[in-house]
């Protein structure tokens, strides 16, 4: 695979997570980060699909074996560029992130802290990322018997 190949699937990677960055920064500014979080999560799905359309073109399964693709084209200058603006571009969401998390953190009313163990308060409502629908937490559960117990995970990165 020559390395132009690896070079417009890099830009158009940068362009679609730049352009959903943008897009999400730009709905910060007339929103709250909660209410954000709440309604318009779901315009940050596109860096999924972003990353999935960057390993398609590169014709690679995962991270890894991408950059390894591009450590045996790193020589050639293009490459160098087109390898720094890919991590620009995450480190731009990486702060993107973090300043969503921090805002989100000081604007949330403190509640009562769970601790492990704890039980869920029956009353969680969680949002399809995908679909927007808002669902009670227990029934997306796979049991519904109060003596089962479950670990919930929040992921937050999407590569």
């Amino acid at each position: 695979m020559s390395h132009k190949h690896f070079l417009h699937a890099i830009a158009s990677f940068v362009s679609k997570t730049s352009e959903v960055r943008e897009k999400a920064e730009d709905l910060l500014k007339v929103t709250s980060s909660q209410s954000f979080l709440e309604t318009k999560l779901g315009t940050l799905l596109g860096v999924i699909e972003a990353y999935s359309i960057l390993y398609t073109q590169a014709n690679v399964p995962n991270r890894k074996t991408l950059e390894k693709q591009l450590s045996r084209l790193y020589r050639i200058p293009e490459v160098q560029d087109a390898l720094n603006a890919l991590l620009d571009c995450e480190k731009l969401w990486n702060q993107f992130l973090t300043k969503l998390d921090q805002d989100v953190a000081l604007g949330v009313s403190q509640g009562p802290r769970l601790q492990p163990g704890d039980p869920l308060p029956p009353d969680i409502d969680v949002i399809d990322a995908r679909t927007g629908l808002s669902e009670d937490f227990s029934s997306v559960l796979p049991f519904n018997d109060c003596t089962k117990k479950c670990l919930v995970v929040l992921l937050r990165h999407f590569a």
